[in-house]
Parts: C-alpha cells; structure tokens; sequence
C-alpha cells in the first residue's frame, strides 16, 4: 500500500512540473525555462528579450546556447545561497553575460570557493528587485545556509534548498540550524497562498497547499 502510495505521489510531482512550466512559458512574453545539472536546478526567467537567471549549477553550455538563440540580455544572477553546487558555473557566465551578481549577505563569502570575492548586490532580505519587467520579492529563509533566501516572482516561488516536494533542506553545514529553518517554511513561506508554485533547487515542483498537507517536517 505504501509503495502505491509513494508511486502515486511521483507519477504527481512529474506531471505537475511539467503542466506548471508549460503554463508558465505561455503567458504573453513570458520567459521561464529550468536546467538540471547533477540533481541541482537552474532557472531563467524573465520577460520580453531581458531575463534574470536563478542559481548557477550547471548546463552551461545548454543554457549559453538557450540564451544566444533566444537572443536574451540577463540583468542578473541571483543566488539562492552559497553553496558551490549552486553558484560553481558563476565564472563561466559572468564574463559571457555581462550580467550583475545578487547572494543574502551572510553568504557572500562562500563564494571565495570560485574565486569571486566581490557581488554587485549584497541581499538583506525583503528587497523587491524590479528586473525584466518582473518584481523579484526577496525573502530571507535562513536555516539551511545562514543567508538562505526564497524569491518569489509573481506566483511563483524559487525556494532554493529552503523547501522542495514534501521535504526541506537538510541542516549539516556550519551556519544551518534546523529550528530556524522550521521557522522561516512556516513563518514566511506557509502564509503564502495555497496555490503558490514552489520551483526548489533540486527535484520537481510543487505547491504551497500541497506542502502544508503532506510535508511530514511541517506539522
């Protein structure tokens, strides 16, 4: 029973993911587009020819390519936090994009790993960036990282390694603490709308209410 449970709930997230992004990339000039390098997802979104990419893990190459021929401008990387697997691509975008670079305060040095020892924007947390068209709501979820953030673009909700399909982010590295991460899922992130999309940084998508009702972390 249990295994036709979990096969149930699988078969959900990838038909989910896929109808979500399908809808997503309908709507008028619309730009959104996710890359999965190694189990760590990247994101493009914007609108119009101008786009902000979310996280730098990897396809590179894919999502250079996806880029020229689209014939896209990208304003800005924006970090989700600073863990190597979401930023190591950093060095091999920058220079190609000419884009600017935007990581939570608390996890700017992280990034002297790629040698990259200076960001055009040091995030706080409830900063609204009006970028592409779009408004990008920055929300500081620590717990996972000290400077962990979610941004939240229209209905849409990138949530890094704060929150995926009915798990969290795990809390092993120095600056983690399980309590604060508890916190700022329940806090900051369940006041959302039930039907808010959540795009974490690894896996499928999933929602807000689907969340609250299964993820057995947050009851």
């Amino acid at each position: 029973m249990k295994e036709n449970i979990e096969i149930v709930r699988n078969i959900f997230i990838i038909l989910f993911s896929i109808i979500s992004l399908a809808a997503f990339s309908s709507g008028n000039d619309l730009i959104f587009k996710m890359f999965s390098s190694a189990g760590t997802n990247t994101y493009i979104i914007g609108k119009g020819k101008e786009a902000v990419i979310i996280d730098a893990g990897g396809n590179t190459k894919q999502m250079l390519d996806y880029i020229k021929q689209n014939g896209l401008t990208i304003q800005y990387i924006i970090l989700t936090h600073g863990h190597d697997d979401h930023f190591k691509e950093l060095p091999k975008l920058t220079p190609v994009l000419k884009c600017k670079t935007a990581i939570h305060q608390y996890d700017f040095k992280s990034l002297a790993y790629v040698k990259i020892y200076k960001a055009d924007l040091l995030l706080k947390g409830g900063e609204v960036l009006e970028l592409c068209g779009l408004k990008f709501e920055i929300i500081h979820t620590p717990g996972h990282t000290g400077g962990g953030i979610c941004i939240k673009v229209g209905n849409k909700l990138f949530s890094g390694d704060t929150l995926f399909f009915e798990t969290i982010g795990n809390t092993v590295s120095k600056s983690s603490s399980y309590e604060k991460l508890i916190a700022s899922i329940k806090e900051k992130l369940l006041i959302l709308d039930d039907k808010t999309e959540v795009y974490p940084g690894h896996g499928g998508s999933t929602t807000i209410g689907h969340e609250r009702t299964f993820n057995g972390f947050l009851k």
